[in-house]
């Protein structure tokens, strides 16, 4: 009678805590990143206007070393950017200025983070001419160069844009991986 009595009590408990568990899963599985104030996502700047999962919290960096090319090759310049601080690009028309930083660039309808390993270093580069923004590119450090298009990308139906500037990631600084407790 007594190792009945045991039994029920373990399978109460196992039962008990798989209800538990899941139920936390299920939260974690469902609900969206906490969406931190403007300002403070990814590299410290603002973020795209879509209101979408970035996978894991978006590290932050204190700056970027990119090189700089146009979609007629030639010449790279290099610039470094620091996140969310407009930046001159050197003899020509445009103005950079980088605003997300993803350790582990993937996507999936729209870019996420999947991990905190260095796997594919990205970050987001926006475009303007005379204050207003004219595209966004990626910059990656393992396909330096990728020409992406595409909407919001490298002036996608854009009339002011004669050239495309593409992007190589050739370094970063002051990288910070978040809590993964922020923002919960």
């Amino acid at each position: 009678m007594n190792g009945k009595i045991v039994i029920f009590i373990l399978v109460l408990a196992v039962v008990a805590l798989l209800i538990m568990f899941s139920g936390q899963k299920e939260e974690v599985l469902t609900k969206p990143a906490a969406q931190a104030p403007s300002g403070m996502m990814g590299m410290g700047a603002d973020t795209e206007e879509h209101n979408h999962n970035h996978g894991t919290p978006l590290p932050k960096v204190s700056k970027i070393h990119i090189g700089v090319k146009t979609s007629k090759e030639g010449e790279a310049a290099h610039i470094d950017l620091v996140p969310g601080k407009m930046s001159k690009l050197d003899a020509s028309e445009y103005t950079l200025k980088a605003t997300e930083f993803y350790t582990h660039w993937n996507f999936d309808n729209h870019p996420i983070n999947l991990s905190m390993e260095e796997t594919n270093p990205a970050a987001k580069v926006e475009v303007y001419k005379d204050g207003e923004m004219l595209y966004y590119q990626w910059a990656f450090k393992n396909i330096p160069y990728f020409n992406m298009s595409g909407e919001g990308h490298a002036g996608a139906g854009h009339p002011g844009v004669t050239e495309k500037l593409l992007f190589a990631l050739e370094s970063y600084e002051g990288l910070s991986i978040p809590d993964h407790s922020e923002g919960e």
